[in-house]
């Protein structure tokens, strides 16, 4: 089991209860997370995988502006979901048990354990249409309590731009 590379503060853990989200920047090494780029490539095309680019198609064919540069139109990126990995692949099994995550998890829900409900890849490339919706990710866990996080992390560098995730703040409530 891999330890964070930085210890939260109480203030971070506060964050989190207060806020219902709290962004741990430099508690995993760039490499561990570099690391699942290729085990994640090599998943994409797999039947367990749901294309669900379809969508952008249809944002398209609705009159929505596509990419376009220099006068020329973008192919659209595509949009990838998929669930539960770590039953089937090494790679997400060690990042969702074996690394920090579990235990940054722990801490922040201030638990002495932490139980991995599922790992969901999403995937967007550039120029995909798809815009993800407002949403509490509760109505479909199918748990309970208070004790419930979701952990995000980015394999890029994303901004509010490039489509970070965002949150209301207070929301868990």
């Amino acid at each position: 089991m891999r330890s964070p590379l930085r210890a939260i503060t109480d203030d971070e853990i506060e964050s989190f209860w207060r806020d219902g989200v709290v962004c741990l920047r430099g508690v995993l090494s760039p490499e561990l997370v570099a690391g699942m780029a290729e085990p994640l490539n090599r998943i994409l095309d797999l039947p367990e995988m749901a294309d669900l680019s379809a969508m952008g198609d249809a944002l398209a064919a609705g009159g929505r502006d596509v990419l376009r540069s220099a006068g020329e139109v973008l192919r659209r990126g595509r949009f990838v979901s998929g669930v539960d990995h770590w039953r089937a692949h090494d790679e997400f099994r060690a990042f969702a048990c074996a690394s920090p995550l579990p235990e940054l998890a722990a801490l922040v829900l201030r638990s002495a354990t932490a139980y991995l409900w599922e790992d969901s890849v999403l995937v967007k490339e550039p120029g995909t249409q798809e815009r993800t919706a407002w949403h509490q990710d509760m109505g479909y866990f199918h748990v309970e309590g208070t004790q419930v996080c979701t952990m995000w992390c980015p394999l890029d560098p994303v901004t509010a731009a490039t489509g970070a995730v965002q949150f209301v703040v207070g929301s868990h409530r």
